[in-house]
């Protein structure tokens, strides 16, 4: 039963990935089709604030904003012009969601650290701040805010002190002190208000922007906006759900003059979970269903699923809010990313299971929020330490082994009885110390594996039985082994003996004996190292295939079931699978650059 719910879950997460993955290759082959015709000689007669309007618009693609990034960087090597050569790095650096937006970002603060601009260096550690942020490193982020801030307050750049703190609420508020991020969202509000925009944009912006009312009105509106959404945040988690209410109405006086109909379902939905909190379940519902087709953001999707789910149980529902919940999960399975306020969800569920007496879904969902919390803990931890505390991950890891334990002991409880007093013994005397030597041993055969590769066993030919079969055969066999480990036929499960030496055109006597004398091995020890030769240097290699289960992996190098897999792996390797994937997982683990920083020089 239980394998069965995990083998659907994981069929409908694959099915999901697979369609999205061949969703982006269509759309991306579709772009290269289009851009193909594009030429960057095109641009070439094109002013410098012309480009600079074609890289700005969010409306071009990405690869034609990169041909005339280059074009426009060219110009600016070409005329030794340093603002222009770092507004062409800043511009890159906004195209990329990998560690180019840094290389860029650097060559920005490189090319300018000496200049006294009102931009530049300053955006420069702007963009790298952004980048770490929406890598949720968010230490690293804060560092980079402070840095820019200093050049902000010196330079008396007005718009990009407004954008840094317009970020340090939004961390403050989900990641520290939601009453510390409500006093520094109202103070940062009554500045907003106050601000005279035409002032502070004519002296940050480049000579060639032009200024309107048009732009004026509507850096205040996204400005004033971004802080009432923060500041709705912080009243929610400060549990003021009635001063969060009534920003929602300030907030929709000014997305009804920005007239953006995407922002103002956003808010819609912020409307329906802080109706969650008031008790008011079915108009929640009502308004979560009504926009929920309008979702794009997977992140989105797993808060919307998890107050459905919270309000069908409230409303006594407890079969349909399971179902959202779970799809929740689901949601959660493919971008395995959330932040506190949303860990309730697995909460849940751990509830629901307890209640109905699951006890392997509860170690499967405690395995989730454990991991949650690490996350948590680990990448957060400079942040606020207090936040760190309030995760209790000890009850939760000793709740987890006593669950461990009770299955155990159900699933094996004669042999348990007989086990048990001399199991107590050799576990006080020596398990500690065995635990840390055989994990020392696993770390060390892990990273001998990951830097080697796995050695091929030592080759010891016995000549005197070599001369009981002809050279000319001995070389013939040989030759086919070869080509049969390089297409990689050993991963079929229906290999053999017999089989093997049929495609070869031999008795299974000769296969068997020169096997025995090249590779030092019987056949079937043979055909298995292969097959775990392959199965390491997939994990290794491709990610893809470190998200299989065991069960897959086994069947795919050719194994017939897990046991077999694993008991060979382990032989091989000396490690279990299962501890390689999760150390291949930690060191190759699998958001671009936020397009919200004023883009006017």
């Amino acid at each position: 039963m239980k394998d069965r719910y995990l083998e659907n879950r994981y069929i409908s997460v694959m099915k999901y990935l697979l369609i999205k993955q061949t969703v982006y290759g269509l759309l991306f082959m579709f772009i290269l089709k289009t851009d193909a015709q594009v030429s960057p000689l095109n641009y070439n007669n094109y002013s410098d604030e012309e480009l600079i309007q074609i890289i700005d618009n969010p409306g071009i693609n990405l690869l034609v904003k990169k041909q005339v990034s280059d074009i426009y960087l060219l110009r600016g090597k070409a005329e030794a012009d340093t603002i222009k050569i770092a507004r062409a790095y800043d511009r890159l650096s906004r195209l990329f969601t990998n560690d180019s937006t840094l290389i860029y970002a650097d060559s920005v603060i490189l090319y300018t650290k000496n200049l006294k601009h009102k931009t530049y260096p300053g955006v420069g550690y702007l963009l790298k701040a952004t980048h770490y942020s929406n890598k949720r490193q968010y230490s690293k982020a804060l560092a980079n805010y402070s840095e820019a801030q200093r050049y902000a307050v010196n330079r008396e750049n007005i718009i990009h002190e407004i954008f840094i703190r317009k970020c340090v609420i939004d961390i403050t508020s989900r990641w520290s002190s939601p009453e510390k991020a409500i006093k520094l969202g109202n103070d940062l509000l009554r500045i907003i208000d106050t601000l005279n925009y035409e002032t502070v944009l004519t002296n940050t912006s480049r000579p060639s922007f032009k200024i309107n009312d048009s732009v004026l009105s509507r850096h205040y509106l996204i400005d004033k906006l971004d802080v009432i959404n923060s500041l709705i945040t912080s009243y929610v988690l400060n549990k003021q759900y009635e001063v969060a209410l009534s920003l929602t109405d300030e907030a929709n006086i000014v997305i009804q003059e920005l007239g953006d109909l995407k922002k103002e379902i956003k808010l819609k939905r912020r409307i329906a979970e802080i109706e969650y909190y008031r008790g008011n379940y079915k108009s929640s519902i009502d308004t979560l269903s009504k926009y929920f087709s309008h979702l794009t953001v997977t992140n989105s999707k797993l808060n919307s699923y998890y107050y459905l789910g919270m309000n069908s149980i409230k409303l006594g529902n407890q079969k349909m809010g399971l179902d959202y919940l779970l799809k929740a999960d689901s949601v959660y399975m493919i971008e395995p990313y959330i932040v506190p306020s949303q860990r309730p969800f697995l909460a849940e569920l751990y509830k629901i299971y307890k209640s109905e007496g699951n006890k392997l879904l509860q170690v499967e969902i405690l395995n989730k929020i454990l991991s949650v919390d690490s996350l948590f803990k680990e990448s957060y931890k400079n942040i606020n330490k207090s936040l760190i505390d309030n995760f209790e991950t000890p009850q939760l890891l000793a709740e987890k082994e006593k669950l461990i334990a009770q299955l155990e002991w159900e699933q094996g409880r004669e042999k348990r009885k007989q086990l048990f007093t001399g199991f107590l013994l050799l576990l006080s005397l020596g398990g500690c110390a065995y635990y840390f030597w055989k994990q020392r041993q696993y770390k060390m055969r892990f990273a001998a594996i990951v830097k080697d590769g796995l050695q091929p066993q030592e080759d010891q030919l016995n000549k005197q039985k070599r001369n009981e079969i002809s050279a000319e055969i001995v070389d013939d066999i040989l030759k086919k082994l070869e080509r049969f480990e390089a297409k990689g036929q050993f991963t079929r499960g229906d290999v053999s003996l017999q089989s093997v030496a049929k495609r070869f055109n031999t008795n299974s006597s000769y296969l068997s004996k020169v096997v025995n004398l090249k590779k030092d091995k019987n056949f079937s020890q043979y055909i298995s190292e292969l097959r775990i030769s392959y199965a390491v240097d997939q994990l290794q290699n491709n990610p893809r295939f470190r998200k299989y289960t065991i069960k897959a992996i086994a069947e795919e190098v050719g194994f017939g079931n897990a046991q077999s897999f694993s008991k060979a792996f382990k032989a091989r390797t000396g490690l279990h699978p299962s501890y390689f994937i999760r150390n291949l997982n930690k060191q190759y683990p699998n958001n671009a650059t936020s397009d919200s920083i004023l883009q006017t020089e």
